[in-house]
């Protein structure tokens, strides 16, 4: 699997889709485009403040992703290996979707205005 991921030194990777939104809004709040940004280490924190869940944690996650409650967290270690793979240190999240969150990111880095 390595061999067929590319390498990204250090990039920000972008993640999509319902588990992605979710893992998002847990590691971080959206801007003011709907996009959330949060480094591999906020990842790796919420997985391990997540594993073992209190009745608090759990009652937060099934109110806050109703939806998604029960794949947060391992679809989050899912996306840790494959930054691992990939040595992804940042990452960023479209709430409202992908064209929106990759139009945020050539807005913010300049690339077009």
């Amino acid at each position: 699997l390595s061999h067929s991921l590319p390498v990204l030194d250090g990039k920000c990777g972008f993640i999509v889709g319902g588990s992605a939104r979710a893992i998002g809004l847990l590691c971080g709040k959206p801007d003011e485009l709907g996009i959330v940004r949060f480094s591999y280490d906020r990842l790796c924190e919420i997985i391990e403040e997540y594993s073992f869940i209190d009745r608090e944690k759990a009652d937060y996650l099934i109110s806050a992703m109703p939806d998604r409650y029960q794949l947060v967290i391992p679809a989050a270690s899912a996306y840790r290996a494959v930054f691992d793979l990939m040595n992804v240190k940042d990452i960023t999240v479209a709430i409202g979707g992908i064209k929106e969150g990759y139009m945020s990111h050539l807005i913010s880095n300049g690339t077009i205005k």
